[in-house]
């Protein structure tokens, strides 16, 4: 064992004794402190980010005891937590191809190992690493006491302009880093709030991409200051949008994008002509990860704009959107499929926002969703698929039964055509956007979907019967990678793995039967009916879904009764007119227990007192 590894399992033997100590105990134990930091200088790179990791959990459980050694601490960090290489100016200006990046990668040097492995590093990697842990002990320590950091003149600037160069050199390809670079800023904003963290932001706006990012990444964290500066903050990001570089634009639609999330209807509201004029034009965009972005930034937009602010956009909006979409629509190029996929999901909010307005675009856009869903059936377009059903459903409840019965069934047809197609278990989507539009269907046609109930109750009901996976593992090691869909969690000495994505279909399957029940009333309730089993899941599914305050679901007495083995009370033997209808309402019985009351309305007056109901079940 060589004398770094002893120098850190005494550190690590240190921070556990000085995390137990009480507070007597940790009076007479300040001078421990001194002798643990004086190890950092001396340390080579390969085992400063063990040291680090080790001091952070010290920090976040004692940040006072590091009051003495600010300044020393930022003096020594401050040359660890910049990235290692310095492309000049802006990031924008040395490397202007997003694809690529200032850093070599992978990168050159002699290579080495960690302290307690095999794995070579090479001297740049072990220069990040450093660099990581370094920014998180200080975002860690800033966050157990920002009163500290605040008064620590250069350690807020430090942890700022850290987290820019980061967002600003590391490249595309490799994510993690980046947004561990926008996690630290959101995490120093949140934890400082916007008098301390906005300044330094506006100070490295020169940084155009990463300063960009910077104003996204900070936007929750520093909302009250961000209110007041909001002008300034327009004026500074839209002439971002005509920038030479394509990754200031992205960079500019992701802080819009996310600008509109953090202040929504507030920045909606103020500058939504300086924003759509900014924006709509970007759909033209030549780069398709750029036009792409802008698209998604729209949504977000979207959001929280009201229709009549929105109407009168809405022909440029979905001019552009529909070129993304059709890869006839310019010059013979063929769209990339994730720019397809964005339009379309685009399109969905557009229409949801801009309702019945939408429908003089209905004749463009159906047909070319129709095409996507008859020819999209290779694996790599399995999400072009799922967004085209999910846009198809969302404009045919816009625009109405009567403009969508034309198409209505061309598109069910479709439906059951690729409901009724081998299944792919990679294609995860299906399952749960089906039953989404199905329920989409439902609500546009109304009454005239009750034929196809046949069709699409199967699926539905075995989504909504269907029980969750669990494994039990003893060891945490056993668990391995998580799994997508599945959650774990920690119990009685086991680890416990579910997958939760059953249980997300479940709820959706639940969901969806709320539909048909509003929009199908009685025409739902004989499909129910027709074995035992659908009887039960009716009733779990009242039992969820309805409250003392809540009566929203209406049926045929007649139709109950006939279809519902039901048990009635004395006050339910007195006769009920002809065209009566029921309400479903949950009541509580004994302490802990509940059971539903089905109460008896006269047809023409729906909304008596409780007392004046003319009878009642119960399950």
């Amino acid at each position: 064992m060589d004398s770094a590894q002893v120098r850190l399992a005494a550190l690590q033997a240190s921070v556990s004794y000085l995390t137990a100590c009480d507070q007597l105990q940790l009076s007479h134990s300040l001078s421990l402190l001194y002798s643990m930091l004086d190890t950092l200088p001396s340390l080579p790179d390969i085992h400063l980010k063990s040291f680090l990791s080790s001091l952070t959990l010290l920090c976040s459980s004692h940040p006072n005891l590091f009051v003495p050694h600010m300044d020393a601490l930022l003096s020594f960090l401050r040359g660890f937590i910049m990235p290692s290489v310095d492309s000049g100016p802006t990031p924008t200006v040395a490397k202007p191809f997003p694809g690529t990046s200032s850093f070599t990668f992978p990168p050159g040097g002699s290579g080495s190992r960690t302290p307690d492995g095999n794995d070579e590093v090479t001297e740049d990697e072990e220069k990040e690493l450093v660099r990581k842990a370094a920014l998180e002990f200080m975002v860690s320590l800033t966050e157990a006491k920002p009163a500290l950091a605040k008064r620590s003149e250069g350690w807020t600037a430090a942890m700022v302009r850290a987290s820019l160069e980061g967002m600003g050199e590391l490249p595309e390809d490799t994510l993690d880093s980046w947004l561990e670079a926008d996690q630290s800023l959101d995490r120093v904003a949140c934890a400082l709030g916007g008098k301390a963290a906005l300044p330094p932001a506006f100070q490295y706006i020169l940084l155009r991409h990463a300063g960009l990012m910077a104003i996204a990444g900070i936007a929750e964290g520093t909302n009250k200051v961000m209110q007041m500066e909001l002008g300034k903050v327009v004026n500074l990001i839209t002439p971002m949008f005509k920038d030479a570089r394509p990754c200031v634009r992205y960079a500019a639609y992701q802080c819009v994008g996310q600008l509109c999330t953090d202040l929504e209807e507030i920045i909606q509201d103020r500058y939504h002509e300086q924003l759509f004029a900014a924006l709509i034009p970007t759909l033209e965009a030549p780069e398709p990860r750029v036009h792409s972005h802008a698209a998604a930034a729209l949504i977000n937009f979207c959001e929280g704009v009201e229709r009549d602010t929105l109407v009168p956009y809405l022909d440029p909006i979905v001019e552009r959107l529909l070129k993304m979409l059709n890869p006839g629509a310019e010059d013979g190029k063929v769209v990339k499929g994730y720019v397809q996929e964005q339009a379309i999901t685009t399109l969905v909010m557009v229409a949801d926002a801009s309702e019945a307005t939408f429908a003089k675009h209905y004749a463009s856009i159906m047909p070319l969703l129709l095409n996507v869903l008859r020819n999209a059936n290779s694996s790599d377009h399995y999400k072009l698929r799922a967004k085209a059903m999910e846009c198809a459903g969302l404009i045919a409840i816009a625009v109405g039964r009567k403009v969508f019965r034309t198409d209505a069934n061309t598109l069910i047809e479709l439906l059951i055509k690729i409901q009724n197609s081998p299944v792919d278990p990679s294609d995860t989507m299906l399952p749960t956007f089906l039953i989404a539009t199905w329920a989409k269907i439902c609500q546009a046609l109304g009454i005239e979907f009750e034929p196809f109930l046949p069709v699409v109750m199967p699926p539905l009901l075995n989504a909504a019967s269907a029980k969750a996976d669990v494994s039990i593992y003893d060891d945490e090691d056993d668990v391995g990678e998580t799994r997508e869909g599945w959650e774990t969690i920690s119990m009685d000495g086991h680890i416990i793995g579910i997958r939760t994505s059953t249980i997300d279909e479940k709820c959706q399957a639940f969901d969806t039967l709320v539909v048909y029940c509003v929009t199908l009333g009685g025409r739902f309730a004989p499909y129910l009916a027709q074995k035992p089993s659908y009887r039960a899941l009716f009733r779990d599914f009242l039992k969820a879904n309805f409250c003392e305050e809540n009566s929203v679901f209406w049926m045929d007495v007649e139709d109950f009764k006939r279809n519902f083995n039901t048990t009635s009370s004395a006050q339910a033997a007195a006769p009920t007119q002809s065209g009566s209808k029921l309400s479903v309402r949950r009541k509580a019985a004994n302490e802990g227990e509940s059971f539903l009351r089905v109460d008896i309305w006269d047809v023409n007056n729906v909304s008596p007192p409780l007392s004046a109901a003319r009878g009642e079940w119960t399950f």
